[in-house]
């Protein structure tokens, strides 16, 4: 719950009208990175080029390369709606951030020089076609490797005489840079600094692949590179090289009108670190086995698996049994090109405003968006366990980076929980109304999300409030990220590329997250969801409403003709509850004076039979923010007036954001004085609450809300409260 009401925040002021200067005055210099730069004669072609003998040959599927490649976000990189019009607003925040854009989302155009203004309406229609086949297959890799083919060794070197060749660092000395492995030795490997589209393209037209193929119509170069992850390292981390680390894990801006100072992507501001994510968990160093074969394609279709899958072709190109080109013989390794992901709906969308020349179809448009839900399904598990009454929820990430990743603004997933006597709805936790596309955000207690902001220096600098949101080219603060990580996560590593959880803590190892459910009197059953948006209603108003050009009315249209960024369903998952135990059997349920018991109070922590009564208290943050999940929809209150709901919301939201703002200072070990201040205003919004309670109970007939409200009300703003001061007297 306390996630949401972190964004329950002012979206800032209004926007600048086209053609006025931008926020921050940034220029072309802000943006270079090393890597292949834009240049006349590159020679690098569009897509239909390779579909003539690389799509439309088998009817058996989407295996043909071109014809899974056109359905991808890959393709449709550049006329993706909602790339368009956050582009806007960044040319409005920062001029020329959407330079870096471009560079990811249209190479060609890039590359051919036609990003100098900033302004995707510059390239050219074959631009258009995103990140296209010619642009994959002939990158090359930066880091000398003893399997590098022989002409990069002359690409390298004409790289370095100018001074743009992409590094790295060390892995095991991650403060000593390196161009190559053998630099490293024992250190090694050397591990290329990931993002900001630092791809390096052979200047000479020599298509790259991982095959041996001795008779081709074109010059085929073998190559290592496009077997492993690092392939996918230039577009997969985002950094705003505007700003630079600080030695206490801030970020400020730069001097502006020149690169930045280190050129090192973790020492940017972390926009996104998929890449990075992967790179830092168990797939990347000994891979993970999944005994059911849910990704890998044929290479593990073998049930049960043993076969490890670790790098992102083995998740987003499943292998198949196929031929690779038109009068090819088969291969069992073939690599499917669908880079299936999480974006439910924006292939649609695109297919609705380019129509047959973006190159997709109704009939491929709905294939990618099953291969988008199935990847989804396979993401997560969710397991229960009943504990008395409580229900503990277990969300495992089955993943190889955070679950989820990629671009945060607007992106979310959280838990549904229905709880059941029989047919009839008792409880629900995550409640999402379809028709509005509103998640109930006061009666959600679980959102995994990450939410970036300004802070008060860019704030003044902007005229934007601080704490304002989604502003991707000025952000410049982690405000929150509870996003669940990867397997083999370690604090420390995560930490050291810009991605440490913000807000909540997870153990070294944990790739995983539980949330814990009050069953309440009488449910026999309970159906867990676990769903997940690629775009808010939240974040599509505010491209909406915030672009200087057409480009935010045209993506918010999109996106309710294309049903509101439907949730995707992860898991869903539904159990029969043990009855709960009553007071007629016998005190504490029959455990001894002293004894551990359970309450049914799934809040409380410490709970002991005393006085024949079994009680426990609120004693830590978590118990505090599940205690206001509880208070947020207390089935006694159902039926009052709704004034009367509205100001229990509006409370906890004020009490949620208060209590945010202290687990942050904590978590970031700050002194004890600077945890009263948000401390207290929880406090004296839920007193102010069950104090509203008290008086509504008293009042006249035709204005009092049911005892039984009031009484529920009171009560649990008491306890939280007492739990309040006891983390301010323990903080």
């Amino acid at each position: 719950m306390l996630v949401a009401l972190v964004v329950l925040m002012t979206l800032g002021l209004p926007f600048a009208p086209a053609g006025a200067q931008p926020r921050v005055e940034t220029t072309p210099a802000d943006f270079v990175q090393p890597g292949t730069q834009p240049a006349a004669g590159l020679g690098l072609l569009t897509s239909s080029v390779c579909r003539g003998c690389h799509g439309q040959y088998d009817e058996s599927g989407d295996v043909e390369p071109w014809d899974g490649w056109v359905a991808t976000m890959m393709a449709q990189a550049a006329r993706d709606p909602v790339t368009r019009a956050a582009a806007a607003i960044a040319g409005v925040d920062a001029g020329q951030a959407v330079e870096t854009c471009i560079r990811c989302h249209a190479p060609i155009g890039w590359l051919a020089g036609r990003s100098a203004d900033a302004d995707f309406d510059a390239l050219a229609p074959g631009d258009l076609d995103g990140v296209t086949c010619h642009v994959c297959h002939r990158l090359t890799d930066p880091i000398a490797r003893a399997d590098s083919p022989a002409p990069d060794a002359a690409i390298h070197a004409a790289l370095d005489l100018v001074g743009v060749r992409p590094t790295g660092t060390c892995r095991a000395q991650p403060q000593v840079a390196c161009s190559s492995d053998a630099a490293c030795g024992a250190a090694g490997p050397c591990d290329v600094g990931a993002g900001q589209g630092r791809f390096v393209i052979d200047p000479e037209d020599r298509r790259r692949g991982p095959y041996e193929i001795p008779f081709v119509p074109h010059q085929v170069v073998f190559s290592p590179y496009h077997r492993r992850a690092d392939v996918c390292a230039p577009c997969h981390d985002v950094s705003t090289p505007t700003y630079s680390r600080q030695p206490d894990d801030t970020y400020a801006l730069n001097p502006l009108g020149a690169p930045h100072p280190t050129q090192n992507p973790h020492d940017m501001f972390p926009e996104q670190r998929t890449f990075s994510e992967w790179r830092a968990s168990a797939f990347a160093t000994t891979g993970v086995v999944f005994p059911d074969g849910r990704f890998g394609g044929l290479r593990t279709a073998t049930l049960p698996n043993v076969v490890p899958v670790a790098t992102c072709q083995d998740c987003h190109m499943p292998t198949v049994n196929a031929a690779g080109c038109s009068g090819g013989s088969g291969r069992s390794d073939l690599a499917q090109h669908v880079f299936p992901g999480a974006n439910t709906w924006v292939l649609g969308a695109i297919l609705e405003q380019y129509g047959a020349a973006s190159g997709l179809t109704a009939a491929s448009v709905a294939a990618a968006e099953a291969r988008t839900a199935e990847m989804l399904a396979k993401a997560a598990d969710v397991e229960l366990t009943q504990t008395g009454a409580a229900l503990a929820v277990r969300v495992v990430n089955q993943t190889g980076h955070k679950l989820p990743t990629g671009y945060p603004e607007g992106r979310r997933m959280w838990l549904e929980v229905r709880f059941y006597a029989g047919d009839t709805l008792v409880a629900a936790d995550g409640a999402y109304d379809e028709g509005t596309a509103i998640l109930d955000h006061a009666a959600t207690t679980r959102i995994w999300e990450a939410v970036h902001t300004i802070d008060a220096a860019v704030g003044a600098a902007t005229g934007l409030a601080a704490g304002t949101p989604f502003h991707l080219a000025l952000n410049n603060v982690v405000a929150f990220d509870n996003r669940i990580p990867p397997r083999g996560f370690t604090n420390a590593a995560f930490e050291a590329i810009g991605a440490a959880p913000v807000g909540q803590a997870y153990a070294d190892g944990q790739h995983w997250d539980d949330t814990t459910y009050a069953i309440p009197e009488g449910a026999t059953r309970v159906l867990v969801r676990l769903r997940f948006q690629t775009t808010t209603r939240e974040y599509a108003e505010f491209l909406r409403d915030g672009t200087p050009d057409d480009t935010g009315p045209t993506v918010y249209a999109l996106w309710e003709s294309q049903g509101r960024s439907a949730p995707a369903l992860l898991a869903e998952v539904a159990a029969d509850l043990a009855p709960r135990c009553t007071p007629a059997d016998g005190p504490c349920c029959g455990v001894a004076e002293g004894g551990a018991c359970d309450d049914a109070d799934a809040c409380t922590s410490g709970d002991a039979c005393r006085a024949a009564v079994c009680a426990g208290t609120v004693q830590s943050w978590d118990d505090v923010r599940c205690a206001l999940g509880a208070l947020a929809a207390p089935p006694a209150c159902a039926t009052a007036p709704k004034s009367f709901r509205k100001q229990i919301a509006a409370r906890l939201r004020a009490a949620g954001k208060g209590l945010a703002a202290a687990r942050r200072l904590a978590d970031k070990g700050a002194a004890a004085r600077k945890l009263r201040r948000p401390l207290a205003k929880a406090d004296k919004a839920l007193r102010q609450l069950g104090s509203r309670a008290t008086t509504a109970a008293g009042a006249p007939p035709a204005k009092r809300i049911e005892a039984a409200c009031a009484e529920a009300v009171t009560a649990a703003t008491g306890r939280l409260r007492a739990a309040i001061g006891a983390l301010r007297t323990g903080s």
